[in-house]
């Protein structure tokens, strides 16, 4: 009788699913500047990168996310954010995206240091409210990544077993046989049918 199999859990590749998820970057900086440029609060890219590091994550991970993965999804998002505001200032420090060839000037990130304080002071209102709501933007989306983590981590997968055949099915029924006869009209023919031989009558005188 073969034992059934035991249940195994599937394998979460940590690494090549952080190493995807570190391409939320780029793109939330991207969007973050894109937005902030034009002045709007851009609490909605948190959001997005959020839901692409998840997902990123995941699909270098193959499918799972377990605790470790949760928080790396969570700093992937955090670098971005912080990288997307200083990126904010430099192109604010710019004077806004149609004078990005400021930034080849040999002395401008002397001077966009040396200004930063005073610079940040200036934003940290709107870099404050823009925080508090990426934060509100991204905790659904991080939350259900920590409790899939929790999940992940509780249960184990299995990937299906075959139904054990009970011991019963192998008794073999009894067969209904029938005793060979020897033919009485064919010498060393053997007849199966059942024995119902009459003596002949008796000739009259």
């Amino acid at each position: 009788m073969t034992a059934p199999l035991k249940p195994q859990r599937p394998i979460e590749d940590v690494a090549r699913g952080a190493l995807l998820s570190l391409l939320a970057i780029p793109v939330g900086v991207v969007l973050w500047t894109l937005i902030w440029s034009v002045g709007i609060v851009a609490s909605i890219v948190a959001f997005v990168i959020a839901i692409a590091a998840v997902w990123l994550y995941r699909r270098g991970s193959g499918g799972l996310i377990s605790r470790s993965g949760a928080w790396i999804v969570t700093l992937v998002v955090v670098v971005t954010l912080l990288l997307s505001f200083w990126v904010g200032m430099v192109v604010d420090y710019a004077g806004g995206l149609a004078h990005l060839n400021y930034l080849s000037e040999p002395r401008f990130f002397d001077l966009f240091n040396s200004d930063f304080a005073v610079n940040f002071n200036n934003d940290l209102p709107s870099f404050g409210l823009a925080l508090l709501f990426s934060a509100l933007g991204c905790f659904r989306v991080l939350g259900r990544a920590f409790a899939t983590a929790r999940a992940t981590s509780s249960t184990t997968s299995t990937f299906g077993t075959a139904p054990e055949v009970p011991t019963s099915a192998y008794i073999a029924q009894p067969e209904t046989q029938t005793e060979p006869h020897l033919n009485p009209e064919s010498t060393g023919t053997i007849s199966s049918a059942p024995d119902d031989r009459t003596p002949p009558a008796t000739p009259r005188d």
